[in-house]
C-alpha cells in the first residue's frame, strides 16, 4: 500500500484579469503545482477559511470571478488511496483595476501630458503607446517628450501591483504643439 503523499511541492499561483464586458474586471487565480510520483493522487483545493473549494486529477485549478486587488491564499493537498497528505500553501494579491479617465494635453511644442484617476492599490504605472512601453510612473501623470510637431499621439496606461499589471485604460490623445489652456 501506498504512503500517504507529501503536501504538493513547487505551488505557484499566477493572476489574470479579463476585460470587463459591463465595466466591472473579473480576475482569476491559476494554481499550479508538481504531481505526486505515488500513484493514482487527487488534489484538493482549499481557501483560507479551511472551505474545500475544488479537487482535480490535474496539477493545475483556476479560481474564477475574484474581487481586483485582493490578497488571497490557497492550500492544496494530495490523496491517494491511503489518505490525505499535508497541504501546500500560496497566497497572492489579484491585479488592480485599469486607471480611468487618463487625459493627454500638449504642454509644448515636442510634449503631452497624460493625466489620470488614482488607483488606490496601485504601486506604479505603465504607460503605453500603442503596445510599447514608453514609460513607468510612480504617480497619476507622466510626460512624453520629443515628439514630433503636429503628430497626434495616443497613449494608454496600466496600474500595477503585486498581483501583475491591469488591462490596458481607454486611450489619451493629443496632437504634440497643439496648447491647450486649462479652464
Amino acid at each position: 500500500e501506498p504512503e500517504i503523499p507529501e503536501a504538493p511541492t513547487n505551488l505557484i499561483a499566477t493572476c489574470s484579469q479579463e476585460m470587463p464586458t459591463d465595466d466591472v474586471y473579473t480576475n482569476a487565480i491559476t494554481l499550479t503545482w508538481d504531481a505526486d510520483a505515488t500513484a493514482e493522487t487527487t488534489y484538493h483545493i482549499y481557501d483560507e477559511a479551511d472551505n474545500k473549494i475544488g479537487q482535480t486529477g490535474e496539477t493545475s485549478f483556476t479560481i474564477e470571478g475574484l474581487e481586483c486587488a485582493t490578497r488571497y491564499c490557497y492550500y492544496v493537498s494530495a490523496e491517494n488511496e491511503t489518505g490525505e497528505g499535508a497541504k501546500a500553501e500560496v497566497c497572492t494579491t489579484t491585479i488592480t483595476e485599469a486607471p480611468q479617465n487618463v487625459v493627454a494635453r500638449s504642454t509644448d511644442e515636442t510634449t503631452i501630458n497624460l493625466s489620470w484617476d488614482l488607483v488606490e492599490t496601485a504601486t506604479c504605472y505603465n504607460v503605453y503607446f500603442n503596445d510599447l512601453l514608453v514609460g513607468t510612473s510612480t504617480t497619476t501623470s507622466f510626460d512624453i517628450t520629443g515628439l514630433t510637431t503636429g503628430g497626434y499621439y495616443c497613449h494608454s496606461v496600466t496600474a500595477v501591483n503585486e498581483g501583475g499589471e491591469s488591462e490596458k485604460s481607454a486611450v489619451g490623445c493629443a496632437e504634440a504643439g497643439d496648447i491647450q489652456l486649462e479652464t
